[in-house]
């Protein structure tokens, strides 16, 4: 990871930002100032002004869904929710393994609802693309370009994943882009991230935006070299 070049800290200024990193929890309690007068203390200097400097530099953006993907959740749903409660109400799965098999399209719709992508934040060294419950990491090291495309997903065949339900999400082969991960709730937002002949593809709204940032945060990274 590059040096970063890490601006002085004002405690006025970034008051707010402090408060966001004692907030953080893998802060060990040694490392959290006490108080204001605390903030200038040399031991703390360096680890507040980098601090603010990953959180100056994070920057969020939606991932809203396509009208196709919100219909395929919705057919899913009402699909998933029905045969549960059919089975369970018409009395064929009082026992045995007729149990386990009303509970599995109950039990796909949690499993595909956990994976949903809920946005995605830019950081000083990363991508994080954040699903419901954690956050799934795509590090700028190796990052050889971003670049949007509406049509990056036509044509695709997917090969193990999610094809709609809650996200599109999984790895996918097309001839555009040949063999890719994604983690995309829109196609028409698709954002291509080429790592050498690794590809993966995001759905960040807008993604002109989100590819501007980007660069942004890369550039400031290798400010300190």
């Amino acid at each position: 990871m590059p040096a970063v070049t890490l601006e002085p800290f004002d405690p006025e200024r970034d008051q707010g930002l402090l408060e966001r990193w004692l907030r953080a929890p893998d802060i060990p309690p040694r490392a959290r100032p006490g108080s204001p007068a605390d903030w200038r203390q040399p031991r703390f200097r360096v680890a507040i002004a980098r601090a603010a400097h990953q959180l100056r530099c994070m920057s969020r953006f939606r991932a809203p869904w396509s009208r196709t993907l919100q219909v395929i959740t919705l057919l899913a749903t009402v699909l998933c929710l029905g045969l549960t409660i059919g089975l369970l109400w018409s009395g064929r799965a009082e026992q045995g393994l007729a149990a386990w098999a009303a509970w599995l399209p109950f039990a796909l719709l949690l499993t595909c609802a956990l994976f949903t992508v809920r946005g995605y934040a830019i950081g000083p060294d990363a991508i994080w693309i954040e699903r419901l419950f954690w956050n799934t990491r795509l590090p700028l090291a190796g990052l050889d370009s971003a670049q949007a495309d509406p049509a990056a997903m036509r044509g695709s065949i997917r090969v193990f994943g999610n094809g709609g339900f809650f996200s599109f999400s999984g790895w996918f082969r097309n001839r555009r882009l040949g063999a890719y991960r994604a983690w995309v709730t829109d196609p028409r937002h698709a954002v291509v991230l080429r790592y050498g002949t690794r590809v993966r593809v995001v759905s960040p709204e807008p993604p002109e935006e989100f590819i501007r940032s980007l660069a942004g945060c890369r550039q400031k990274g290798a400010a300190g070299r």
